[in-house]
């Protein structure tokens, strides 16, 4: 892989957000192509960058696995506190001013901050079939699309909308299909405040014509990081538990993986990894990696599995904190004189894989791993690119913080 490659996959996400799943009969489809023709890159296949400190990859096959690239420094690490759980209006303001709308999309877009992904707690609201603890808002990097993503199901995209200005701080809105309790046309205005740092969200109904929309939308946001995005502070909701993190200002796009998430920008590169209750293999030289090893929870026994691994040394081990939490920077390199079948050595996967996807390093490569413990699970958190330095990792995992709820606007 390329930095350009890279860049044209960060921009693609910019332009156009897709859904983060394909039907069981495409992803059927994608494997078979890949295992036919590793070589070419297929839908829902994301290498990250090659920088010239790493040579890590990450594929997906049906009997080959593949790896990402995880590289990063030392790191001097914070705590924070836990904040509560974000209220839930379900009125709509009353003495909230008109405004003069139309039947079509203001002419004006959406400002810039209010593009990309938004989080909150699920509504009570029947009429949108949400299952789960937390909803997304997505208003696309155009800012002329909205749509709303339940925890999942057939209805996983609900209450697409045609969004414009209709005043400096109001979004007008206007349904672009039925279902979900609006109708195709219905209108609606929301004024909104973005709070300064961009992480809080709030809408205010004005009026619309679609109750059910009101209800979902009208309530604060938080920013989420699953998606393209900014930068700046927000909430990761990849896995249990959620967790918050402030990353440097650019253009960031994300991947997410079973219990796994990849957030990276291009330029400068960066990328910030997070993985659930990592497990091992039982022989990283085959391209497979033999059977899985299971890991216990805890830092210590991710350490352990790593000294007994066959041609993997280990470089040091740092105790540390990660918010509060005991976690130890764990350095390991493949080592150089190793030849193995497939040209890498399988590392390990989250737990809770099952579609083939492992990780992997190039013999002679380093790997930097942060292992946190809380008291169910072990996070593994990393940052990595060609020109992060120790002060850049430290500037991002000490905003680490780990989360009971979606934190609440100040």
């Amino acid at each position: 892989m390329t930095t350009d490659r890279d860049f044209d996959r960060i921009a693609a996400a910019w332009l156009d957000l897709m859904p983060d799943k394909a039907p069981d009969r495409v992803v059927e489809d994608v494997l078979e192509d890949v295992a036919l023709t590793p070589q070419v890159r297929r839908p829902l296949v994301r290498l990250p960058w090659t920088s010239p400190r790493t040579d890590h990859r990450m594929l997906i096959a049906a009997t080959v696995l593949l790896g990402a690239a995880l590289l990063g420094g030392a790191v001097l690490l914070g705590g924070g506190t836990r904040p509560s759980p974000v209220p839930v209006p379900t009125a709509v303001p009353s003495a909230t001013p008109a405004v003069t709308t139309t039947a079509t999309p203001a002419s004006l877009d959406t400002p810039a901050d209010l593009r990309g992904s938004w989080l909150a707690a699920s509504p009570e609201e029947p009429a949108l079939g949400a299952s789960g603890p937390r909803i997304e808002l997505v208003l696309d990097a155009s800012g002329r699309n909205l749509v709303v993503r339940t925890p999942g199901g057939a209805s996983r995209e609900v209450l697409a909308s045609a969004a414009g200005l209709a005043a400096s701080d109001v979004v007008h809105l206007v349904a672009t299909q039925g279902g979900s309790g609006c109708s195709s046309g219905d209108t609606g205005d929301y004024r909104f405040t973005v709070s300064p740092d961009g992480e809080f969200l709030r809408l205010t109904a004005v009026k619309d014509l679609c109750a059910v929309r009101a209800n979902v939308l009208a309530r604060t946001w938080v920013r989420s990081l699953n998606g393209p995005s900014n930068g700046g502070t927000g909430v990761i909701d990849a896995f249990d538990p959620l967790f918050s993190v402030t990353l440097p200002t650019g253009s960031f796009a994300a991947t997410t993986y079973t219990d796994a998430i990849e957030i990276g920008r291009s330029t400068p590169e960066m990328t910030l990894f997070a993985v659930k209750d990592p497990q091992g293999f039982t022989d990283p030289c085959q391209a497979t990696g033999g059977s899985r090893f299971p890991i216990a929870r805890g830092a210590d026994a991710f350490v352990a599995y790593f000294r007994q691994l066959k041609d993997f040394t280990v470089v040091s081990t740092t105790e540390l904190e990660i918010d509060g939490h005991r976690a130890v920077h764990l350095v390991a390199d493949a080592n150089g004189d190793v030849s193995c079948p497939a040209g890498w050595l399988v590392e390990w996967q989250a737990k809770a894989e099952t579609g083939g996807l492992s990780f992997h390093l190039s013999p002679g490569d380093r790997d930097t791993m942060y292992l946190v413990e809380l008291p169910t699970t072990t996070i593994m958190l990393q940052v990595y690119g060609s020109t992060i330095s120790t002060a850049d990792e430290q500037a991002v995992l000490s905003t680490v913080h780990f989360l009971d709820a979606l934190p609440t606007a100040p």
